[in-house]
C-alpha cells in the first residue's frame, strides 16, 4: 500500500485503505475549528458519506477507538473534501499530495513545503494590507516588519483567519514565502515599534505601511527619536507623543475585552496578548522616565 506524504508528514492507513483524518487535523494546523469530530458533523461530510455508502464493499469511515492506531479514518474523496473544508491552500497541498501518490513525482514546490498555519497567516496579512490596515512597518520593500499582537488583533477585528499566537511564534521562522530574518525593534513615525518579526521580501508585492521606520542599531537610549531634549516646550511635545503611545496599547487591550465578551478569543489566548501588551506598556513607561526626571 502506497504512502501518502502531505507537508512532509506520511497520513495513516487502515486496512480497507482509508486515510486518517486525525493525521490530516494535524497538518493542516490542529486548530479546533478543524477537528475531524467537527468536520464529521457537517451536513457536506454526511451527504458525502450517504453517496459512497452504495457504491463501496466496505464503510467510508471507520472509527478506531483502540489499539495501536486510533482515530478516524476516511476515503480519499473525503480527504479531498475536508481538505477543501479547512482552506484554499490545504486543499491545494492535499491534491499535490495525491497526485504525487499516482506520478511518483514529489509535490510541487510552490506550496506544499509551506505549513499551512504560516501559508493562513500570509493569506490574513496580506488581506489586511488590501484592507488600509498597517500591519507592516518597513518602508523597505526587501522587507517586511510586523508587530505579532498589532496584526492579531486586526485579524480578530476583521474576521480573517489567524492561529494562535504560540502556534505562529513557532512556525513562522519556517516561513518559505517570505524567509524569516529575526525579531527587532523598528522605528517608526517616531515610535518605537518593539520586537517585530522581519522578513525578507522579494518585492513580488507592494507591502508597505504609510511610515519612515528606521531598523534599531543600538539601544533604545541611543535611537535619536528617544533622546530627550533640555528644553521644556520640546520635552512637553515628546510627554503628549508617549501618552499616545500608551493610549494605542490602551485601546489594544480594549479590543481584547471586547473579543472576549464577543466570544471571539479563548481565555488562553487572551492571557497570552495580554502578557505582550503589558511588556509593550511597560516599555512605554520606561521610555516616559526620563522625562520626568528631566523635567
Amino acid at each position: 500500500m502506497q504512502e501518502l506524504t502531505i507537508l512532509k508528514t506520511t497520513i495513516r492507513r487502515d486496512s480497507a485503505g482509508r486515510f486518517c483524518l486525525n493525521d490530516l487535523h494535524r497538518v493542516a494546523g490542529g486548530e479546533a475549528r478543524h477537528s475531524p469530530n467537527r468536520y464529521t458533523r457537517t451536513e457536506g461530510f454526511q451527504a458525502l458519506v450517504a453517496e459512497q455508502t452504495p457504491e463501496m464493499a466496505f464503510a467510508p469511515v471507520a472509527l478506531v477507538h483502540g489499539g495501536a492506531s486510533p482515530g478516524t479514518y476516511v476515503t480519499k474523496e473525503l480527504v479531498y473534501a475536508y481538505a477543501m473544508w479547512v482552506s484554499p491552500k490545504f486543499h491545494l497541498a492535499v491534491i499535490r499530495a495525491f497526485d504525487a501518490l499516482v506520478t511518483g513525482q514529489p509535490p510541487s514546490p510552490i506550496c506544499a513545503d509551506e505549513h499551512p498555519i504560516v501559508a493562513q497567516f500570509w493569506d490574513t496579512y496580506e488581506e489586511l494590507i488590501e484592507r488600509g490596515e498597517r500591519v507592516n512597518y518597513s518602508d523597505n520593500q526587501g522587507l517586511i516588519a510586523i508587530h505579532l499582537t498589532t496584526l492579531i488583533l486586526a485579524a480578530w477585528r476583521r474576521g480573517l483567519p489567524i492561529a494562535e499566537r504560540s502556534k505562529l511564534s513557532r512556525l513562522l521562522k519556517t516561513s518559505l514565502q517570505y524567509p524569516f530574518i529575526g525579531r527587532e525593534d523598528m522605528f517608526s513615525r517616531g515610535r518605537r515599534i518593539p520586537k517585530c518579526w522581519v522578513f525578507r521580501d522579494d518585492g513580488r508585492r507592494q507591502h508597505r505601511a504609510d511610515a519612515t521606520p528606521l531598523r534599531l542599531t543600538g539601544p533604545v537610549s541611543a535611537a535619536p527619536d528617544i533622546v530627550f531634549s533640555q528644553n521644556r516646550h520640546e520635552l512637553a511635545d515628546k510627554c503628549s507623543d508617549i501618552a499616545l503611545r500608551i493610549g494605542d496599547t490602551a485601546h489594544a487591550l480594549a479590543g481584547v475585552g471586547e473579543a472576549l465578551r464577543k466570544n471571539a478569543m479563548e481565555p488562553h489566548q487572551a492571557i497570552t496578548l495580554l502578557s505582550s501588551l503589558m511588556r509593550d506598556l511597560g516599555s512605554h513607561i520606561e521610555a516616559a522616565d526620563p522625562a520626568w526626571h528631566q523635567a
